[in-house]
């Protein structure tokens, strides 16, 4: 790691970061203020609805209409396709700008004719989004807290089991991370990266729901980070699914480390 280097990103992103955190604070009292409207048996019937229910059991992994509470409705938070675009957004904008934005914007040379290796470019960008994204996650948990009394719910959340969520939500980003940064390795241009990259993630969300309601692609739904992310599971069981966890940890690993190598080793063309 690099302390110079390190500051300059905390710089460089601390707009993006700032808008990150109050959007993950904001965004569950807005959405438990919508939801206030319904009672429990409204939300029970509206999840017997199967098309509705497989979109939730592909977000969630598990069904919601046998697990109803508001917990399990807070837990939604989690999987929110709003939610995940937001954290995804800053993972790829860090890793891409500091990774192969540099290649793209010509100024790789500057910055190799520093006395700071490839590997600390790496590393470095690496360690502060890694950071970042349980902070991240623990916002969403603190924004329901605030939520709970601003809102006044009438039954209480079960905050034990959200903290465990924070848990299998940062192994998933974790995963994302490790996927951002083998793309950003292998890229030279910042559109190219960030194509493969969109590519990615929407493949593996449009292939975790319709294996909800398509059986033929079940198998393909291992491939998907969002398999392994399991915000009801949690809430149903209070406990932390360890096989999820280790999956998505084995992913972040194994496409952190191929992109680590590759870009250590790469030629950069700084013409």
């Amino acid at each position: 790691m690099n302390v110079a280097l390190l500051r300059k990103i905390i710089h460089d992103t601390r707009i993006h970061l700032i808008i990150t955190i109050f959007a993950a604070l904001g965004f569950p009292i807005l959405f438990l203020n919508a939801i206030s409207a319904f009672d429990l048996e409204a939300f029970q019937t509206i999840f017997r609805v199967p098309f509705v229910s497989n979109v939730i059991s592909a977000l969630g992994g598990f069904d919601p209409g046998e697990m109803m509470s508001a917990s399990s409705l807070a837990g939604f938070v989690f999987v929110h396709p709003a939610i995940l675009v937001l954290l995804w957004a800053f993972i790829i904008a860090v890793a891409i700008g500091r990774i192969c934005g540099e290649i793209d914007q010509g100024t790789a040379d500057i910055l190799l004719a520093l006395p700071i290796s490839r590997w600390q470019i790496y590393t470095t960008t690496s360690m502060w989004v890694a950071v970042c994204t349980p902070v991240f996650s623990a916002c969403l948990v603190i924004g329901l807290w605030i939520a709970q009394y601003l809102v006044g719910l009438e039954q209480p959340l079960d905050f034990g089991k959200l903290w465990l969520i924070v848990i299998n939500q940062t192994a998933m980003l974790y995963a994302v991370i490790g996927i951002v940064f083998f793309a950003s390795a292998i890229a030279s241009r910042r559109g190219v990266a960030t194509g493969w990259i969109i590519a990615v993630l929407v493949v593996t969300f449009v292939i975790n729901w319709l294996a909800a309601v398509w059986p033929a692609i079940k198998p393909l739904s291992y491939v998907s980070v969002m398999t392994y992310f399991k915000p009801f599971v949690i809430v149903r069981d209070a406990s932390i699914p360890t096989t999820d966890i280790i999956a998505l940890l084995a992913i972040a690993i194994a496409f952190w480390l191929a992109g680590c190598l590759h870009f250590t080793r790469r030629d950069i063309n700084v013409g």
